[in-house]
């Protein structure tokens, strides 16, 4: 079996897409025969590059604009291999070719929240996606929610669509260890204070996150730090004003973008995650940090219930004051904290990369013998 995959999202800081790509690839390569084929207009970062075949295109055209690339160039590319399948892991396929696709699609914010998208990130998506989930022989959806959004909005036939969930890689666990104390003295950080972590972006819902905790802050005199983790996304410069105007600049830490290296220890040293996000297609933080032992709060939208359950205090992210009595609460008991720490494990147990791929291979299988079965007709 000969799978192509589209390898842009190796080329960048891993947020949740890149996960995604790297995390499945390195599970399909430990549990399959499959010759993978890693293909992008930027250098490719796998460490698992012995098992797999990496095409660099690196050309003025994809330079210019990445999408272009893989429309145009990208179709020429795979002719000259012989491949049984191609996999789009950034939700859209090559409009030109002729190969049997699977696409991976993780939300519809485009439609649902266009406006929290720079223009240049949702006009691309608004052109390509639809035609890539009705070109595309099957579509992975990462959430029955996600699969619900593409029926309604794409009008795509459901047996079309396979929900498979995602995976929280082993190295989030809540046991410590020694190098812990080292990295949370690199960020300056003492255990214990309030986490979240997510692109800086208007879904992340940070504002409302920074109101609620200023609430807290008001009434309370030893309040933890707030520590927010993530890269610049779209709209960031907002969230320094609210920071600000707050007079919250001596209690809330910005880090930026932070390694999965580093990351595990920033959630096991939390007292309490907060994930207040007006939508998402999965969800991967609040996993991880239950996978840490952290007791995770968590907005009740969208997919986020589908992947916290009951091991987690679900709120209303667009009241701020209940996103305060959460925090204050899970801080002041204990009790909680320990019932939230050991359901949230259990929780975590249930989304394993292992299980991801397994189901993904089965999907290649079944859409390759399809398409053999209708060559041979």
């Amino acid at each position: 079996m000969h799978i192509f995959y589209d390898a842009r999202p190796l080329s960048m800081n891993k947020a949740g897409i890149g996960k995604y790509a790297e995390s499945l690839l390195e599970n399909v390569v430990k549990k399959s025969n499959i010759n993978v084929l890693l293909c992008s207009n930027k250098k490719v970062v796998f460490d698992k590059e012995i098992y797999v075949e990496i095409i660099n295109s690196r050309n003025l055209l994809g330079k210019v604009n990445s999408n272009l690339w893989f429309q145009l160039i990208l179709p020429s590319i795979i002719k000259k291999y012989r491949i049984d399948l191609f996999h789009g892991t950034m939700s859209i396929t090559p409009i030109l070719s002729d190969v049997p696709s699977v696409v991976t699609i993780y939300d519809l914010v485009l439609e649902i929240f266009p406006k929290t998208m720079h223009w240049k990130n949702w006009l691309p998506l608004k052109i390509l996606m639809k035609n890539s989930a009705n070109k595309a022989s099957r579509i992975i959806a990462i959430s029955e929610n996600t699969k619900k959004d593409i029926i309604k909005y794409f009008g795509i036939s459901p047996d079309k669509i396979k929900v498979i969930y995602l995976g929280v890689d082993k190295n989030f666990s809540s046991q410590k260890n020694k190098n812990d104390e080292n990295i949370l003295i690199r960020y300056n950080l003492l255990p214990g204070y309030i986490l979240t972590v997510g692109t800086l972006e208007p879904r992340k819902n940070l504002i409302r996150l920074l109101n609620a905790y200023k609430m807290i802050v008001v009434s309370e005199d030893s309040i933890p730090k707030l520590v927010i983790v993530g890269g610049q996304g779209w709209l960031k410069e907002d969230i320094n004003k609210v920071i600000d105007t707050l007079g919250l600049t001596e209690k809330v830490v910005l880090t930026g973008y932070v390694s999965d290296s580093d990351l595990p220890a920033l959630y096991r040293n939390a007292s309490v995650f907060v994930y207040p996000s007006l939508y998402e297609g999965f969800g991967l933080p609040p996993l991880e940090a239950m996978a840490c032992g952290t007791p995770v709060i968590s907005s009740n939208v969208s997919s986020i219930p589908e992947v916290v359950g009951d091991a987690g205090l679900l709120i209303d992210p667009y009241r701020p004051e209940e996103v305060a009595r959460a925090i204050t609460l899970v801080l002041k008991d204990n009790g909680l904290r320990v019932r939230l720490n050991r359901t949230g494990l259990n929780r975590a147990g249930l989304f394993t990369w292992d299980k991801t791929a397994r189901e993904t291979i089965k999907l290649y299988q079944e859409v390759i013998e399809e398409n053999n079965h209708r060559r041979n007709k």
